[in-house]
Parts: structure tokens; C-alpha cells; sequence
């Protein structure tokens, strides 16, 4: 018991260690300061817990306030009020300020771990996994969400490799165990960050159907032997059971007629402008000292306004180069194809209704996959695109990863990969 517990004790030890030291001075200022840019949306955030519990207290619907927009009233459906985190607040209402620094270095614990877990299955090494789990927990997009104030987030961004895994998991066993775990890390998505969930949506169906699809091109298999009735027919109930009954309840607690005007996308321009560049994945952060006068000629080179919602998406020039490494060398392996499709789907979508490098123009409106994935129901309610930014470092690790660990034990090679990581 003690040999299966060590590993896990000492790499969440490990990763909340790096987190204090990664956040400090955070952590001496826990119940008077809230890391990140000053005014965003950490006020928000503590309006929410405290209102969330007020309306309660009165006996009120909670997804409905009567605080704001007197004396209509505002439903907060689609505002980002997060109940499963007001929920976990509630032992924290008199120091909500400590709370919320609490989930700031929870995230990248979380974030790392569950990066951890996914790397640790594909690949069955625990430093190559370790690495792997610190690549994703403290990239330059989870920085950029902390210091954006986007809590809610960055604690929902360690999600998405639990629903990687447990798609590849469910492919590989067909257990109805793992689809019921999907779904609930869904909603536990949803029940925290909207644009998450769509995410974790993405994720979910890219992997599930490159999967099917590697297995009818690439696999000899008799596919009889991967869904037979019973099994489809468990599967199928148990999704339509998870899915629609927390809808359902959903609907009724947070919607009203007046909220399907703008059920099917955005009725802004607002994801013309919160959206990536592609050249913005090869520029620095300006929040990193040491490269934030780069970063600043940069910008101003590709004429790149830089974004108030997610600072930076920087990947670096040898991660991207690794991971292109990856895909030319390993397509052959299930998860590396898997890896490169999800990434290219979520960096279209991540460029929003305009594809551009700096200034210049490629592709725009009817042209781009985000204009048609803006008019599906639910999924096109996402006014920000470059949150999707997330789910290609995601990717990105994982292509990085697979391609060390065949490095690594391929023509014993093990000492030499180990001064790269």
C-alpha cells in the first residue's frame, strides 16, 4: 500500500512545492492581496460566492439575482458564477479573499496531477510523466489565465486531460465505467467554467471519433469485438442518462424564453478580438522579466495588440519543434494521431472568425471553423476564442511526451533525453 501511495504523495508534493515557490509572494499575502492584474475578474468572483449563498439564505433560486439590475433582476445563467466552486466556498464566506488565492495554487497543483495521470497511462514513466505534468500546469496560457484573473479557468483547465484519458481508457476497455466518469467530469466543467466545458467537449468528441476512425483505417481488428449490442446498448443509456438529466434540471433552474434570442452564438464582434494570432504562439509573454522587451518589439513587428483576457499563448519555438517532430516521425502511433488532429482542430478554432498572421489576413467569416462551430447550439454561446489556446497545449504536451518516451527507450537512449527534459 505504502509503494502504490509514495509515487502520488510525492509528485503532488512536488508540484504543490513548485506552485508555492512559482506564485510567492502569494502565499504571505493570502488574506489581503488577489494575484493577478488589479480590477479583473477576481472582484467578480467574490461577489459570486457571497451571492450565490445569499440567495439561498433568503430561499431564492441562486442562478437568479435580485441584487443587480434592481428591480428587474438578472438571471446568471450564463454569467460566469461557477456554483461548484461557491458551493466549495462555503466554508470560506467570512474570508473569501483566502479562498480564492487557495484555488490559485490549487489550479496548478490540479492542472499538473491530472496532466500527470494522462502522460503516466500513455506512456508508464514516472519522471517523463512528471515533466509532462509541469509543462501543462505552468505554461504560459495557465500563467496568462491566473494573472488575467480567470480563475475559474485555470482550476477547470485540469479537466480537460481527465476527459483525454478517459476516452482512451473507454475505447481500450468499452467499461460504461469510464463514459459515466466523462460525463461527470463534464459537468463538473460546466458547473465551473462555461468555456471549459466546451473544451472539454471538443476534446472528448476529437478523441473519441479519431479513435474510431484510426481503428477502421489503421486496425486489421474485427470491430464486433469492440461494441458488441450489450455493450452499445449500455453505453448509449448511460450517456443519455448523464446527459440529459442534469440538463434538464439545468433548464429549469437558470432558463427563460428570453434567454434562447441568443441560444445559437455570439451576437457580438467580441470573438473577432479576443481571439489568437499565429504569430502570437511564437512571441514570448510580456510577463516573463526576462523576455518582456522581445516580447514588446515583437508585438509592435506583427502589429499585435496584445489581449487583456489571455496575455499570452506563447507554445516556444522547441516545444512546437518537438512536437512537429512527433508527427512526422511516430504518425503511425494511435495517440499521435490523435494528438496532431485535436490540435489542429483546436488552434482553428482558438484563431477565431479571422485566421491572420500579425496584420495580414488568410481566411475570414463562412471561411473559418469557428464561424460554422458559432452557430450550434451551446457550443456557439463561446464569445472568446482564445481560450481554446488551453486545449492546444494540451495536445502539444501530449505529442512532446510520446515522442521522449520512444526517444527514451529506443536504442538506449535513456541517458540522453534525460539533460533535455
Amino acid at each position: 500500500m505504502k509503494k502504490l501511495l509514495f509515487p502520488w504523495i510525492s509528485v503532488i508534493l512536488s508540484y504543490s512545492f513548485i506552485a508555492l515557490i512559482f506564485t510567492y509572494p502569494l502565499i504571505l499575502h493570502l488574506n489581503n492581496s488577489l494575484a493577478g492584474i488589479g480590477g479583473g475578474d477576481g472582484f467578480v468572483y467574490l461577489w459570486n460566492i457571497f451571492e450565490f449563498w445569499n440567495e439561498i439564505g433568503k430561499g431564492q433560486n441562486p442562478f437568479f439575482s435580485g441584487s443587480i439590475f434592481y428591480p428587474i433582476g438578472a438571471n446568471l445563467a450564463f454569467h460566469t458564477y461557477a456554483p461548484l466552486i461557491s458551493v466549495l466556498g462555503f466554508l470560506f464566506l467570512n474570508q473569501l479573499v483566502i479562498f480564492l488565492n487557495l484555488m490559485v495554487i490549487s489550479s496548478l497543483i490540479f492542472a499538473s496531477t491530472t496532466a500527470f495521470l494522462l502522460a503516466k497511462y500513455l506512456t508508464k514513466n514516472n519522471l517523463l510523466s512528471w515533466v509532462s505534468g509541469l509543462i501543462y500546469g505552468f505554461s504560459p496560457v495557465m500563467v496568462a489565465f491566473l494573472s488575467s484573473q480567470h480563475y475559474y479557468f485555470a482550476f477547470a483547465a485540469g479537466l480537460l486531460p481527465l476527459g483525454f484519458l478517459m476516452s482512451v481508457k473507454f475505447f481500450q476497455t468499452i467499461k460504461i465505467k469510464y463514459v459515466i466518469f466523462m460525463i461527470l467530469f463534464f459537468w463538473a466543467c460546466f458547473l465551473i467554467d462555461y468555456y471549459t466545458a466546451v473544451i472539454y467537449l471538443v476534446v472528448i468528441i476529437v478523441t473519441l471519433a479519431s479513435q474510431f476512425f484510426s481503428l477502421l483505417i489503421y486496425s486489421k481488428k474485427d470491430l464486433s469485438l469492440f461494441f458488441t449490442n450489450k455493450q452499445l446498448t449500455n453505453y448509449l443509456l448511460t450517456f443519455f442518462l448523464f446527459l440529459t438529466v442534469p440538463t434538464t434540471v439545468i433548464f429549469l433552474l437558470t432558463f427563460n424564453l428570453a434567454d434562447f434570442k441568443n441560444w445559437f452564438g455570439s451576437q457580438t464582434s467580441y470573438p473577432s478580438i479576443c481571439s489568437t494570432n499565429l504569430a502570437g504562439f511564437l512571441i514570448p509573454s510580456k510577463l516573463n522579466p526576462q523576455l518582456s522587451g522581445v516580447a514588446d518589439f515583437l508585438y509592435g513587428r506583427f502589429g499585435i495588440s496584445e489581449q487583456v483576457d489571455t496575455p499570452s499563448y506563447y507554445l516556444g519555438f522547441i516545444f512546437l519543434s518537438l512536437a512537429i517532430v512527433a508527427i512526422f516521425k511516430f504518425w503511425k502511433l494511435t495517440y499521435i494521431r490523435i494528438s496532431t488532429i485535436l490540435g489542429i482542430i483546436i488552434l482553428l478554432l482558438s484563431l477565431g472568425p479571422i485566421i491572420k498572421v500579425g496584420t495580414r489576413e488568410f481566411l475570414s467569416g463562412s471561411q473559418t471553423l469557428f464561424y460554422w462551430f458559432s452557430k450550434m447550439p451551446f457550443l456557439g454561446l463561446i464569445d472568446c476564442p482564445i481560450r481554446f489556446s488551453i486545449g492546444l497545449q494540451l495536445a502539444m504536451v501530449v505529442l512532446v511526451t510520446l515522442l521522449f518516451s520512444k526517444m527514451m527507450f529506443r536504442n538506449g537512449n535513456f541517458k540522453k533525453v534525460i539533460p533535455i527534459l
